[in-house]
């Protein structure tokens, strides 16, 4: 399969209730608090024609990264799998090689919307698990929202290297135009810095309820102007999405959020980004 002709979901989550160290969702999610398994994602991509999938960790522990780097390594619609890592552990390296033997990890992900203080990926403690993810050329996958810019920032900046992708646009507070501003500042900050990426995924989840294509479009033409589709990739963000939505309703205003702009370029965001960031350390 080459480049320009798969599509990938950049962003998918599974897991099944009580297991592989599953502790989110709670009950209160009941939407989503059931199992989502390796067969519900493959009827649902199959719909929708999409060809290969992003596995992320929804959990911060060990069991859940094994458990997706299992399914991964036995399924060839997934291209990867991006773990998580207690990245302030003596032993980052070790664990990281430990996953690539299981299988195809391309990225980390500590869940930074959940760890105080929001500057905790700029602090020293995180410098020699840092260099492990960057030596191993990892993506290093930001769950950020904007409490959490300005140090990621400071900390992208002092490593130039490091390939970064933002989650969700950094979950921007969707109609909150006192909000909009700042988003918008603190991203272009980002996106000024090497190996920045962003993808376009969870802005549904951050909006109010019955959002349209219009209400998105304000923060989607933002991420297109100052990433470019070439730094940019489209999400799902399944089964989250289902909270609001559904995949193939929000694939089809992904699309026509970006009706605007050439075929080529999106087919960058619908695919060829994500196998640019990704591909690379999955095939390896």
């Amino acid at each position: 399969m080459t480049q320009s002709a798969v599509r990938i979901d950049s962003h998918v989550h599974l897991w099944t209730i009580g297991q592989h160290g599953q502790s989110w969702p709670t009950p209160d999610l009941a939407q989503i608090y059931r199992d989502f398994l390796p067969e519900d994602l493959l009827s649902l991509i199959a719909d929708q024609n999409i060809e290969q999938v992003i596995l992320v960790q929804s959990q911060p522990t060990t069991d859940d990264t094994e458990y997706l780097l299992d399914i991964a390594a036995n399924n060839d619609a997934v291209l990867g799998v991006v773990g998580w890592c207690d990245l302030a552990a003596d032993d980052v390296g070790p664990q990281l090689d430990r996953y690539r033997a299981r299988g195809p990890l391309v990225g980390v992900r500590p869940m930074l919307q959940a760890i105080a203080p929001s500057d905790w990926i700029a602090g020293d403690e995180l410098r020699a698990g840092l260099d492990e993810v960057e030596k191993r050329d990892l993506v290093f996958d930001a769950l950020v929202d904007l409490r959490h810019l300005d140090a990621l920032a400071t900390m992208k900046a002092s490593r130039p290297a490091l390939r970064m992708v933002i989650d969700h646009g950094a979950k921007p507070a969707i109609g909150d135009q006192a909000l909009f501003e700042d988003w918008r500042c603190a991203m272009a900050r980002l996106a000024g810095l090497p190996n920045v990426y962003c993808k376009l995924s969870g802005l549904l989840t951050e909006a109010p309820t019955g959002a349209t294509a219009g209400d998105l479009r304000p923060y989607v033409d933002v991420l297109l102007a100052i990433f470019g589709p070439e730094k940019l990739l489209w999400g799902s963000d399944w089964p989250v999405l289902t909270l609001s939505s559904n995949y193939g309703d929000w694939l089809s205003m992904a699309k026509d959020l970006c009706h605007n702009i050439s075929p080529s370029s999106q087919n960058e965001i619908f695919g060829d980004t994500a196998w640019k960031l990704y591909a690379a350390k999955a095939v390896t």
